[in-house]
């Protein structure tokens, strides 16, 4: 089903799975070159966790798959000539999936990036998602204690 999450400027389609436990995002060229530099380093790290006994938690989505998705249009009964249009789509975990009874309510969401220009939501309401340097002026008020 077609989603609209909040806080994205690119303009891509997502698309959730009916059940909600999976993200589809339509993802640029740009976005596939990023995505092949760090594949082998990302599938390792995620092999890693998931390897490791116990799992070691980690809040990176697991990607599953990505997908070329070509549509055929046939245009002119007459002339036959078709048309397409393609996307290419990240098949995502979803990480807000909310099928099991949460032990510690979510409330606070970040989509992080790495980044801090224009990486700031001014007036954030209860359930807004927040940008990177929420997140840090987040961390000055309440740090993160890792043991």
């Amino acid at each position: 089903k077609k989603w609209n999450p909040t806080g994205g400027r690119s303009g891509s389609a997502w698309l959730k799975t009916a059940d909600e436990r999976f993200v589809l995002k339509e993802i640029s060229k740009r976005e596939i070159a990023h995505f092949l530099k760090a594949a082998h380093q990302y599938f390792s790290f995620i092999t890693t966790t998931m390897d490791s006994s116990p799992p070691i938690p980690s809040c990176l989505a697991k990607i599953l798959g990505l997908f070329k998705v070509t549509t055929t249009l046939k245009r002119g009964s007459k002339s036959g000539s078709a048309g397409g249009v393609s996307q290419v789509l990240l098949l995502t975990e979803n990480l807000l999936y909310n099928g099991e009874v949460r032990q510690h309510p979510l409330t606070r969401i970040f989509d992080l990036k790495g980044s801090s220009r224009n990486r700031f939501v001014k007036e954030a309401k209860a359930g807004d998602v927040q940008l990177d340097d929420n997140f840090h002026a987040y961390l000055q008020q309440y740090p993160l204690y890792l043991t």
